[in-house]
């Protein structure tokens, strides 16, 4: 999953939008022979990038001069050329880190893994690094879980990143093609997609295409997944009832917890806290929320942790 490539990056001003608010998302330019995306940024800035091919231009620090920067952006947008505040030439590149953990000492983010930014997922995947490695570290610190628990955090995070690497990449192929007829097969994916659902969902970064899954359960288990966030009847999010540790979630009327003596006493240990869920009253909404999600929900358990993915799903009884 190896890539490199330069891109002339440039930052522009227009004084007069300072106070304006922003009426306009990303625009991308999908052609062979220059690549270009921009996005208005607040206070009148705007972000440029443009791709440098090699066989186009060979020595990419002779692209710094104002007068070649004016005639790319007159090309896309004449109106919005602004006043240049920052210029450089940036390799991306595609690299993922052989170890995440040298002992006490572990990487997140970029220090663990680079992509070039086609799918707008590398600082959300920094931060899913920070969330997954901070509540790990919390619970070895204070004696609630033993050092091994420290391991998952590269077995979990790694997949995920090769995921949002191959995203990013796939996007990339797409903003960048490499000839007219390439340019035209895009231009007319990107056409069609409005209205051809399944075409739509496939190119679409967000929900599922970007969402992690540690592990997998038994079929029709929700283990490894990220707990839904319904909103209580007064408004507030499940996410308030939640404790900072472990939860184990039970719907409507039951007995038991789905888990015997010695279970149970290892997951109170690792600072368990158990919320009931019923069908009526402020609650109502989210009952509802999970019956649709898992497919009916009285009798099940629960186990969600610290980072909100679950960890165990069971039936009363089993």
């Amino acid at each position: 999953m190896a890539y490199e490539e330069s891109w002339l990056i440039v930052d522009t001003r227009t004084d007069q939008l300072a106070g304006q608010p922003l009426t306009e998302g990303v625009e991308v330019w999908c052609d062979a022979a220059c690549p270009t995306a921009t996005i208005p940024l607040p206070l009148g800035y705007r972000r440029w990038e443009f791709l440098l091919r090699k066989d186009r231009y060979p020595d990419p620090d002779r692209c710094l001069e104002d007068d070649f920067i004016g005639s790319l952006i007159r090309r896309r947008k004449p109106a919005a050329a602004g006043r240049l505040v920052r210029k450089l030439v940036h390799t991306y590149k595609a690299r993922i880190a052989r170890s995440y953990r040298d002992g006490r000492v572990f990487l997140a983010g970029d220090a663990a893994h680079l992509s070039p930014p086609f799918a707008g997922q590398g600082m959300a995947t920094g931060l899913r690094d920070a969330q997954n490695l901070a509540w790990k570290l919390a619970q070895v610190v204070r004696g609630s879980a033993s050092e091994n628990l420290l391991d998952s955090y590269q077995e979990e995070r790694r997949l995920h990143q090769r995921q949002m690497l191959r995203l990013a990449l796939r996007m990339g192929r797409m903003m960048m093609p490499v000839n007219r007829c390439h340019a035209w097969l895009v231009g007319m994916v990107f056409g069609v997609a409005g209205s051809v659902p399944a075409l739509r969902r496939f190119l679409e970064i967000r929900g599922q295409s970007v969402t992690p899954v540690y592990g997998r359960g038994e079929r029709g288990s929700k283990v490894g997944q990220l707990l839904p966030q319904p909103r209580l009847a007064d408004g507030r999010l499940l996410d308030d009832l939640l404790g900072p540790d472990y939860t184990l979630i039970r719907f409507g009327p039951q007995q038991g917890f789905g888990l015997d003596e010695a279970e149970l006493k290892k997951w109170r240990q690792a600072g368990l806290a158990i919320l009931d869920i019923a069908a009526d009253g402020v609650l109502a909404p989210v009952y509802l929320c999970f019956e649709h999600w898992l497919n009916g929900c009285s009798g099940r358990v629960l186990i969600v942790r610290p980072d909100r993915f679950i960890c165990l799903d069971r039936t009363v009884g089993q």
